[in-house]
């Protein structure tokens, strides 16, 4: 969690101070999916942990990159806790702000594909603002299967 009040506080880059909010990132994402009739995402902190470690795997390998050795985006949402059935990642870098990388990304059809899915239903957001580094993570929950009630009652 450390790093999760890292990520969203005031960051120091180059002498100026720049914030952070995924809130900004999510409002437009959830205007864009609004036009199309897509439900609107929230944000979930198990997907935001695991943006939050990719985007910094992205900031030390100094690479905009949805892999990282020996694990799967499966693996690394998974890895959280989060208990998945549909997932996609955006990544971007060379973005200082939520409406440039959001054009960038509504300009790509696969990065576009993911943002209006009305299969995702949660999110997780993070930002280094060190290379300019983001990941956007979205899912959908597997759905926990309630138990049908025990028949209490006579057998015929």
């Amino acid at each position: 969690m450390k790093l999760l009040s890292l990520i969203a506080t005031v960051f120091t880059f180059s002498g100026v101070a720049l914030a952070f909010d995924p809130n900004t990132l999510l409002a437009l994402v959830n205007q864009q999916r609004a036009l199309v009739g897509a439900p609107a995402l929230t944000i979930d902190p198990r997907l935001t942990l695991a943006a939050e470690r990719h985007t910094l795997y992205q900031a030390t390998v100094h690479e905009m990159t949805h892999d990282e050795p020996n694990t799967t985006l499966g693996q690394r949402i998974s890895a959280t806790g989060y208990p998945w059935s549909n997932i996609g990642e955006n990544v971007a870098a060379g973005y200082g702000d939520a409406v440039s990388v959001m054009n960038a990304w509504m300009n790509s059809p696969e990065h576009r594909r993911n943002i209006l899915d009305p299969i995702f239903t949660q999110t997780g957001i993070a930002y280094d603002p060190q290379g300019s580094y983001w990941t956007q993570d979205f899912g959908r929950p597997m759905m926990m299967r309630k138990r049908a009630p025990k028949f209490v009652g006579r057998k015929q």
